[in-house]
């Protein structure tokens, strides 16, 4: 067995090390609220105004969030990012997010000799 000197100095360090060598893994803000989170009332009341006027009524355009962000800026005072806005109404059930149709063109497919051609031509004939 070896034995290891260590100065009073290096003893202290060791043993505050063994202590905080758990503790200082997680960060001391680990489950709280962000301090620059919206109040719930406020978000209660924008969802309640993008439902009565933005959401999407039987025959009118329905509102983005981006769109409804600006026009709650414009109209109702309440400035808000559009992501924070589509993060809440992805939470509430009011938006989805919709996918992108499928490109129109395709390519054709390779063919399978080297050499063969493709006949393009009106005749009914091979």
């Amino acid at each position: 067995m070896e034995v290891i000197r260590m100065s009073p100095k290096e003893r202290r360090r060791l043993e505050l090390l063994s202590r905080v060598r758990d503790a200082g893994l997680v960060h001391r803000l680990r489950g709280r609220p962000s301090p620059r989170r919206k109040p719930d009332r406020q978000r209660s009341a924008i969802l309640a105004l993008y439902r009565a006027h933005y959401a999407d009524p039987p025959r009118r355009a329905s509102f983005g969030p981006t769109l409804a962000a600006e026009k709650l800026a414009q109209r109702d005072g309440h400035h808000l990012d559009h992501e924070t806005l589509r993060h809440w109404l992805i939470a509430d059930g009011q938006w989805q997010r919709r996918r992108r149709r499928p490109r129109h063109r395709q390519r054709r497919e390779r063919q399978p000799h080297v050499g063969a051609l493709v006949q393009v031509d009106g005749s009914e004939h091979d």
